[in-house]
C-alpha cells in the first residue's frame, strides 16, 4: 500500500513548520519503493509540466455572486504566472446542502462566463463544481472551461447521501479529456466518484477508470464532509475532536487509499472549508463541517506537493514534476 503515516508510504517525509498546516513542506526520500522503481521503467509519456492551482472557498450559501466575489479577491491576490489548471471545490458558489432540487440556484450559466473569462485571462483551463438544470433534473456537475471559450460537462455518477434529496445521478460515463492541456489527459471527478457506488462494493471504479483512460492529471472538486449529515451527536463530537493537522493527514491518507489502482498521475485536489446548518438538509440543529486540505499528489511516487490547511481559504500553486 501507499498508505503510510499520511498515505505516503517510503517515498516522503513529512515537516510541519511552526507555522502549523500552512506550513507543511514535504520532503522527497532518496530511496524510491521497488514498486515505484517498477512504475518508473514503464512510464512512456513525459510527465505534465507547469503549475497547477487549487481554490480552497468557504461558499456564501445560496449566494453565487457573493461567492464568486470571494474567489475572485482570492485569486487576484496569487501569482499565477506559467498555471496550466485551476481547480475549484464542488458546488463552489452555491453551497452544498439542500433539501430540494427547487432550491439549488440556477447558476451554470454565469459559472460558465466567469470560468471562461478566467480560463482566458490566465491561459489556462478552469474546472468548476457547479449545480447544472436540465429540464426537471438538477446535476451536481463540474465545469471544464478552456481559454478558447469551450467548455465540457460532467455530471457526477456516485451520488452522496446529502446528494439525494436534491441532485440527479449522472447517466454518463466517467470522462478523461485529451483535448484540454496540451500533452495531457485531464480526468475528472466529484467528491464522492471516489468512493464505492453507493459505499457498496469493493470501490475503485473512479480511479480504474482514469488508470485505464490514461488520464495524467485528474482535477477532482470536493465538498469532503467531516462526518456524515445524519450522524448522531456521539459522533459528530469525537470528530470535533480531532486536532486539525490530525485531520489534514487523514484526509489526505483516504484520498490516496482510494486513488491506489491509479499510477503516473497528478490529483489535483480543490476541497472547500466551512460550514453549513443542517436545517438547509431538512435535518434539524447542527453543522455539517467540510475538511478543506486541498492538495496535489504525485501518484506515480507518491508525494505530496503541497496542501492546504483544513480552515482557512486560500489557494495552492504547486510546480509539476519536471
Amino acid at each position: 500500500s501507499r498508505c503510510t503515516a499520511l498515505g505516503l508510504g517510503e517515498c516522503v517525509r513529512v515537516v510541519f513548520t511552526p507555522e502549523g498546516c500552512n506550513g507543511l513542506r514535504v520532503l522527497a526520500n532518496s530511496r524510491r519503493s521497488h514498486r515505484n522503481a517498477r512504475r518508473d521503467d514503464k512510464m512512456s509519456a513525459a510527465p505534465p509540466r507547469g503549475r497547477v492551482a487549487c481554490v480552497q472557498l468557504e461558499p456564501v450559501h445560496g449566494q453565487p455572486d457573493a461567492s464568486r466575489a470571494k474567489c475572485d479577491a482570492l485569486l487576484d491576490s496569487t501569482p499565477l504566472d506559467g498555471v496550466v489548471l485551476i481547480v475549484l471545490p464542488e458546488m463552489a458558489f452555491t453551497g452544498y446542502l439542500f433539501d430540494a432540487a427547487a432550491r439549488v440556484p440556477r447558476d451554470a450559466e454565469q459559472t460558465q462566463r466567469w470560468c471562461v473569462e478566467r480560463a482566458r485571462r490566465h491561459g489556462c483551463v478552469v474546472v468548476c463544481g457547479a449545480p447544472r438544470h436540465a429540464g426537471n433534473n438538477v446535476y451536481n456537475a463540474q465545469l471544464v472551461a478552456r481559454s478558447d471559450g469551450t467548455t465540457t460537462w460532467y455530471d457526477k455518477r456516485h451520488l452522496y447521501d446529502a446528494d439525494e434529496a436534491w441532485c440527479t445521478e449522472g447517466a454518463n460515463p466517467f470522462q478523461s479529456l485529451g483535448d484540454a492541456i496540451a500533452d495531457e489527459r485531464l480526468g475528472l471527478g466529484i467528491c464522492m466518484d471516489i468512493n464505492p457506488y453507493r459505499f457498496t462494493g469493493p470501490g475503485g471504479e473512479l480511479a480504474s477508470f482514469h488508470r485505464d483512460a490514461g488520464t495524467s492529471i485528474l482535477a477532482f472538486s470536493s465538498a469532503w464532509c467531516e462526518n456524515h449529515p445524519s450522524d448522531p451527536p456521539s459522533v459528530v463530537r469525537r470528530e470535533r475532536g480531532v486536532a486539525p493537522a490530525a485531520r489534514q493527514r487523514r484526509t489526505i491518507q483516504g484520498w490516496l487509499r482510494r486513488l491506489e489502482p491509479l499510477e503516473n498521475c497528478i490529483f489535483v485536489c480543490a476541497d472547500r472549508v466551512g460550514r453549513e446548518p443542517l436545517t438547509c438538509l431538512g435535518l434539524g440543529e447542527g453543522d455539517c463541517v467540510f475538511c478543506g486540505a486541498s492538495c496535489v499528489l504525485d501518484l506515480a511516487t507518491g508525494t505530496l506537493l503541497g496542501a492546504l490547511s483544513t480552515t482557512e481559504e486560500g489557494v495552492l500553486v504547486v510546480d509539476l514534476p519536471d
